[in-house]
């Protein structure tokens, strides 16, 4: 009888740790998807503001000054690009929870979907300083996998796990000319340019020669 009800409350207390520690996970998976909208708004609202200046440099030909502003903007997209990928990565630890809860499950159980983005959201806590939830997110994956796992995700070691267009869009080194030329058309078509020189793609594909020399 003693047995039976010492049973009953381990149990009980248990699901009430289990339940609060689904609630801890769920509130702060919450906070960033929140937190990503917030930060997606703004940087769409900065990348509108650069595309007009950017148009505005073309229409009076400072195209030096338009490529300049080019890199910042394609950075923007693909950081707009990575706060996509973390909403979804999101959603995946959302429905996979149980797996985070209970403390039989391992990294090498999970499915690779889910190590793929439990590792990548490791790698974005580090890039990304706007996002304070990713950190808390990161901290619980380091108490649950273990320091090995964030490093190896942060640092990019071989055995990451990061998906392979967060890292492309989280570390970007030199930008291509032709992307930055692709860049600099779509602008031009965007705001109905009609500049004042007839070989224009030319005159940019020059200017980006120079800059990558």
């Amino acid at each position: 009888m003693l047995i039976d009800m010492l049973h009953g409350v381990i149990m009980a207390w248990t699901k009430a740790s289990t339940w609060k520690k689904s609630a801890k996970w769920k509130r702060l998976i919450k906070q960033l998807q929140s937190h990503l909208i917030i930060q997606r708004n703004r940087r769409e609202s900065i990348m509108r503001q650069s595309s007009a200046d950017i148009a505005q440099l073309l229409q009076n030909d400072q195209l030096q000054k338009a490529l300049d502003r080019v890199k910042q903007l394609y950075k923007d997209k693909c950081l707009l690009a990575a706060y996509d990928q973390m909403e979804h990565f999101c959603g995946c630890i959302a429905t996979n929870l149980p797996l985070f809860i209970s403390k039989q499950s391992t990294l090498e159980v999970l499915p690779d979907d889910v190590s793929e983005a439990v590792s990548s959201l490791v790698f974005a806590a580090s890039r990304c300083g706007e996002l304070p939830e990713l950190n808390l997110i990161r901290n619980l994956f380091r108490k649950r996998f273990g320091c090995k796992f964030e490093v190896a995700n942060v640092e990019l070691f071989k055995e990451n796990l990061v998906n392979s267009k967060m890292k492309q869009n989280l570390c970007i080194g030199s930008i291509p000319d032709d992307v930055k030329l692709k860049l600099i058309k779509e602008i031009a078509e965007e705001h109905n340019l009609q500049p004042g020189f007839q070989d224009f793609e030319q005159k940019i594909s020059s200017k980006c020669q120079k800059v990558g020399s």
